[in-house]
């Protein structure tokens, strides 16, 4: 049980690293507002496998920052300043 426990921590650790690494390219404009990218882009770039790429995209969708296109890969969101003050007022309420 400890095994499985140690496990899913690590996969969640993963998950969660390649969320911030992910959504902090976007911030910093290492990818640009509307720039294209794929699952198979960042996970070379992250030497990472796809599955903790595809659910950071996932959760970077749910967000805003990214727009899924089928079979294309992601767009990263244009963002204007009322976005980024709208997402910090959530942010700080969350926190």
């Amino acid at each position: 049980m400890e095994a499985g426990r140690l496990s899913k921590e690590r996969k969640n650790t993963l998950r969660d690293s390649v969320f911030e690494k992910l959504k902090a390219l976007i911030i910093t404009g290492q990818i640009p507002p509307g720039g294209r990218v794929t699952e198979n882009e960042i996970a070379e770039r992250l030497k990472v496998s796809r599955t903790p790429v595809r659910e950071a995209f996932n959760r970077l969708e749910r967000d805003g920052l990214v727009i899924g296109r089928p079979r294309q890969g992601y767009v990263v969101a244009e963002f204007n300043i009322t976005m980024f003050r709208e997402a910090f007022d959530i942010r700080e309420l969350l926190d």
